[in-house]
This record gives structure tokens, sequence and C-alpha cells, in this order.
């Protein structure tokens, strides 16, 4: 079976992405960096650990990923997984919680069955947030999060299968403590520094120089210039695609009958 197949049908609240589109154009900020520097370099070398196993020691496999909206946690997400092969599956956490006890937690159960006896892959807990929140109160709500919790590590401990677990949130301040504390990498996906604004321009205005891009060029890095920078990395991006479509429309001939 290729690492690629699925082995069988996806549980409630799992997908499978496609691989993401643009990834060549993603810039090196310092979480980028991390990842390449220490995830893609224990995950490419498994033999170095292979030692260590009997001592409970692996490559880093719970990464939290945290920050506004727009800033490439799921990009980097599936830039890891196209870097490593492997396939990406997004849990869909808000749709595991149920208000009928037990439910939640074995919503969490059957995906990490699933997983297990599945290929290498990386798996993300998209705003994980809802299904892990800051404990607090003795609500039906928050004893099911409580017991999904302890489900979730029990099978963590005990995990020896390739995947790599990703939690992102937006608000990592909403995010159970405890989780956070036993989480080795923690990495926050910012807006766009002026360096980095620039790098993304510079390989856009390459790529698609013959949309005008020598004009949305000079505009934009003036406006960087002027101290004006933008909101997050989807932001500058959605700029830029304005500003070709707008090329393309002023090239476009007269709809008139």
């Amino acid at each position: 079976m290729s690492m690629t197949t699925l082995p069988r049908d996806l549980p409630s609240g799992l997908t499978k992405e496609q691989p993401g589109n643009n990834l060549a154009s993603l810039s090196m900020t310092p979480p980028m960096k991390v990842i390449v520097d220490t995830v893609l370099r224990q995950w490419r070398s498994p033999q170095a650990f292979q030692p260590l196993a009997r001592y409970e020691i692996f490559p880093v496999r719970q990464l939290l990923f945290y920050g506004p909206p727009g800033n490439g946690k799921t990009c980097a997400c599936q830039w890891i997984a196209q870097k490593l092969d492997v396939p990406l599956y997004r849990v869909r956490c808000e749709t595991l919680i149920e208000a009928f006890m037990g439910r939640t937690a074995a919503n969490v159960g059957a995906i990490l069955d699933w997983l297990q006896d599945s290929p290498p892959a990386v798996l993300l807990f998209d705003e994980v947030e809802s299904l892990f929140p800051a404990r607090g109160g003795a609500s039906s709500c928050a004893r099911e999060t409580d017991s999904a919790m302890a489900v979730y590590w029990q099978r963590l401990d005990r995990w020896r299968g390739r995947h790599l677990f990703v939690m992102a949130t937006n608000r990592p301040g909403d995010l159970d403590a405890a989780l956070k504390s036993r989480i080795e990498l923690h990495l926050e996906f910012g807006p766009p520094t002026d360096q980095q604004a620039r790098e993304v321009i510079a390989y856009w205005s390459e790529v698609l120089h013959e949309y005008g891009a020598e004009s949305w060029r000079q505009i934009l890095e003036d406006r960087l210039d002027e101290g004006v920078g933008f909101a997050s990395f989807r932001d500058l991006w959605h700029t830029i695609q304005g500003f070709v479509v707008q090329h393309v429309n002023d090239g476009l001939g007269s709809t008139d009958d």
C-alpha cells in the first residue's frame, strides 16, 4: 500500500487535505526555519533515534502552531507533509464535540485508532482550542473535554507510529494549559515583517512579471517605505491578486453587443 492510499474510510471529523498551492512562495520566517532545522531534520533521520526508542525518546512529534489567522499555519503543515512525502489529515475539532456522555472522547479515540493503523502522516488539529479549551467549571461540556483529553494523552503515551501531530490555534490563551505544557515545540506565526513582505513581493513580481508586476511591485514597495505594512501574509497575497486581476481586466476588450 502506498503512503498516499487511504487504508479505509475516514472517521467522522477527519478529512484528507489536498497538496497546497503556492508553497514555493512561503517566506522562510523564524518558525519555518525551526521546522527545517528541527522537525524535518529529525523526521528525515529516523534511524538516529531507533536506539533511543527503548528509553521512550523519539523525534519531536507534537507541535503547537499559534498566531493570528492568515499567517501560514495551515500552509506550514502542507509544506511539512510535502517535504516528508506523506499525506496531511485535518481534524475538524469543533465537529467532534457532543453533549452526550462519552461521545467526544469516543470521537477522538476513533480518529486515533484509524491513524494508528495508517502509514506515516501529518495530523492537523485545526482550531484545537474548541476541543481542548482552558479548564474551568464542572459542566457536562467541561467533563466531556476533560475525558477527551485523557483519551488523547493515554493514546499518545503509547504511540509508536510515525505520525506528526500539529495543534493549530488563533487563540492560544483559550487552550488548556496542561495540553500546552506537554507539546514539545511551540511556534508563533505572526504578520509579515517589512523584509518578509518584500521577499514575497519580489517572488510574485518575478512569477507574474507579465501581469503588470513592474507597476504593482513599485506601489507595494512604496507602501512599505511609508511604514504601512500588511495585517497578514494572506492580506499581502490578496493585495497582489487584486493587482493581477485588475491588470487582466484592463486588457479585456469591450463586452458591449
